[in-house]
């Protein structure tokens, strides 16, 4: 049932100079669809919608309903919806990790590994959410106590397989690890290894400023106002921003410092990648042990945002009853590859010699932005 559609993106290269011109089919009216439905149809069919991020879309709506309905939401379920997100987002970055490193070695994928780690993933989400009812008008706590173990031996694997050491490690180092690494023969960092021989730091890299802080009320009317408009091709106060995962892991030391050297590269992307998994294992961690932070994970009367795998994910809703007057999603997709956004930015950015090298560096380059994107990519020779 899944609507995802595809990017169509074309590079031209004239003298080591590139041009990008990029046009989608992405379904980017397709909330349209729920207009007039009951609001627990809609969310009953967001997740099958939208099967890449589909925990993430449907909780997007529900919390936009829930402001609306003034409904008070207990911390703890809220703190189950976003283990379940950050579960969902876990998946989709550990799939590209994977398959498109692997294939970039030119050795075989783990799919042992990857079946392993899928299971377990899906494992704790239906625990979870055993009684299905967190991502409806009526949800009810679930005990997770039986799945603590589960989850530490996800934990474990991924950072045996993943990160080749500890989670806190990433979250707290300097480059100087990531050099310490490179001695220890294992896929991860055979990629980063292989990785620097392919592509200069530098390489990717563009002025296009990350997430920055949106005022609600301004864009609840931008929304309201521009619509479809908006969606398809947004913008903040004339810039278009990066909102994509690695928006979310700017803070973090070892990012943070790379970005300093290297700007928002290839390579930092690549790395920031593995802090975003042990991100998501800190908070995770949290969750399981019982000491996650108590956060209000309030939507603005009818708008909420949602970290999901692919960045931050903004519905805006409107209710007539209960049936949906309204649904507008503004999806990370539509400001990364936004005709002057960051990923356009970063391919007319890159310097090839010839066809191959920038097929391969585009190819890096997307995949770092958006780990699960559908896309077609062509390039011509001026």
């Amino acid at each position: 049932m899944s609507i995802e559609g595809q990017l169509n993106i074309l590079l031209t290269i004239n003298h080591a100079k590139v041009k990008c011109q990029l046009s989608s089919s992405r379904p980017l009216q397709a909330s349209q669809i729920f207009i007039g439905k009951p609001i627990d149809t809609v969310l009953q069919t967001l997740p099958m919608l939208f099967n890449i991020c589909g925990k993430a879309q449907a909780t997007a709506t529900l919390r936009a309903y829930e402001s609306i309905a003034n409904k008070a939401v207990d911390i703890a379920i809220e703190q189950q919806r976003e283990a379940l997100i950050h579960l969902e987002s876990l998946r989709e970055q550990l799939w590209k990790i994977i398959l498109d490193w692997a294939k970039y070695l030119d050795e075989p994928s783990d799919a042992a590994l990857l079946s392993t780690l899928t299971q377990l993933i899906n494992k704790i989400s239906q625990g979870i959410n055993r009684n299905k009812t967190l991502l409806t008008r009526s949800p009810r706590l679930n005990k997770t106590d039986s799945f603590v173990a589960d989850w530490q031996s996800l934990k474990a694997l991924l950072e045996e397989k993943i990160l080749i050491g500890k989670s806190q490690q990433w979250l707290s180092c300097s480059p100087e690890f990531i050099e310490g690494l490179k001695h220890q023969d294992k896929q991860t960092t055979r990629f980063l290894v292989w990785l620097a021989q392919q592509v200069d730091f530098e390489t990717g890299a563009s002025s296009v400023k990350s997430l920055m802080k949106w005022d609600n009320k301004q864009l609840k009317q931008r929304l309201d106002h521009e619509n479809y408009t908006f969606t398809a091709s947004p913008d903040w106060q004339g810039e278009v921003q990066e909102v994509s995962w690695f928006s979310l892991q700017t803070q973090h030391p070892l990012v943070a410092d790379l970005l300093d050297q290297y700007g928002n590269s290839i390579y930092t992307r690549m790395v920031a990648r593995l802090v975003g998994i042990a991100d998501l294992i800190k908070k995770l961690d949290d969750f399981f042990l019982g000491s996650a932070p108590a956060l209000a994970y309030k939507a603005n009367n009818g708008m909420a945002h949602i970290n999901a795998a692919r960045g931050r994910l903004t519905h805006r809703l409107k209710m007539d009853g209960d049936k949906v007057k309204q649904l507008n999603i503004l999806a990370p997709t539509e400001w990364n590859f936004h005709p002057q956004g960051v990923v356009v930015k970063s391919l007319e950015g890159l310097q090839a010699n010839h066809v191959d090298q920038l097929k391969l560096q585009a190819e890096l380059l997307i995949h770092a932005v958006d780990p699960c994107v559908g896309y077609q990519l062509h390039i011509n020779e001026a």
